[in-house]
Parts: structure tokens; sequence; C-alpha cells
């Protein structure tokens, strides 16, 4: 497959570097290339300096002029949008009219909008976006696809779960006694930095 190599560059925005692939994509019905799907990852470390952080992210399907048809995002640091969400490159006439009628600057732009998914924590992984080309649009997948995107979505939901437990102990620690483990936090709690609550 004509698979375009892997790309990293240092980010301009500190110790962060920033990473993209592209690899077109076929149909099991259909031998040529029907389009793209480019995957972006921005990493550096949290705020603690201690682990690995996302500071940005998007998967897109393009078309073969590699135009967006569908993007998810994720943005660490938002002003003014949620900092996880979707972007559909499509047209509506309802959709359309009801932002006309709200008094959108800019109504027939649906790509506009930044429809939120769920958060900094609870955002769709790559894996959801790969299982939704495959299992819903009908991409090709290799022959091994579930297990893989399985396994990679368990990955993803540890690291998030243990990203939810150090920012938020007391609940982990309310739910570990609900459940019967015996927990003690330390004397004074956790210091917390606060987060985005979009």
């Amino acid at each position: 497959r004509s698979e375009e190599p892997l790309s990293v560059v240092r980010s301009p925005k500190g110790p962060r570097f920033s990473f993209e692939f592209r690899r077109p994509l076929k149909a099991e019905r259909n031998p040529a290339s029907i389009g793209f799907v480019e995957v972006h990852f921005t990493v550096g470390r949290d705020r603690a300096g201690r682990y690995m952080a996302v500071y940005e992210s998007a998967f897109k399907l393009l078309d073969m002029r590699k135009r967006p048809i569908l993007r998810m995002e994720y943005l660490r640091e938002p002003v003014h949008v949620p900092s996880s969400h979707i972007h559909i490159h499509a047209q509506s006439g309802p959709l359309t009219l009801f932002l006309a009628k709200t008094g959108h600057k800019t109504p027939a732009a649906v790509e506009s909008l930044h429809i939120p998914t769920g958060g900094e924590r609870f955002r769709p992984c790559v894996e959801d976006f790969l299982e939704f080309l495959i299992a819903e649009c009908g991409v090709e997948g290799s022959g091994d696809w579930r297990e893989q995107i399985g396994q990679g979505r368990a990955e993803w939901r540890d690291y998030q779960a243990r990203s939810v437990i150090r920012e938020r102990p007391e609940v982990a620690a309310e739910v570990l006694r609900e459940l019967g483990a015996k927990v003690e936090l330390p004397e004074g709690g956790f210091q917390q930095s606060p987060r985005n609550a979009f």
C-alpha cells in the first residue's frame, strides 16, 4: 500500500513533539483507494512533569483530494470550544435553517460547529475512530482488526482511568471504600491542578 511515512516534528510550543500519519483507505468491495485516514498527535510532559500528556490530537477522514470529510479533535488548552469535539464537513438544510434562526455567524458552514465528545478524559480514542470507519463506513480492515482495536482501546481506557484517579483521588478512594477496600488519604489531602470543565 502507498502509505506516507510517519512525520515527527519538535513543536515550537516548548518541549513537545508532533507526529502525523496518513494512509489510503479501501473498501472491501472497491479495490481502488477511496480516501485517506490521517492521525495527528502533539505530546509532551504533563503539568507535574512526570507523565506524558497529549496536547492536541486529530483523527481525520479525508477525500481523495485530501479535503476533510470528518474530524475528531482534542485540545488540551482550548479557548471557547469543547476540549474534545467533532467537525462534520457536510450539508444539512434543516441544520443550516436552524442555525440561521439562532443568528449563527456561519449557518451554512456545518463544519464550523464543535460537537462535544466527552471532554478531556472521556474523549474517543483513535481506536474508536478506526472502528467507526471499518464497522460503520465499510472501510477495509485487516484480519484481526477487532482484536487490535479492542486491545488498544483497553490500554487507552486504563491510561485515562489512571489520569482521572490522579486528578480526583478522593473519588477513587470513596469508590474503593464502597467496594470494601481500606483506603487512607494523606493528611491534608492532595493538591489538584484546575482542569478545563468544557
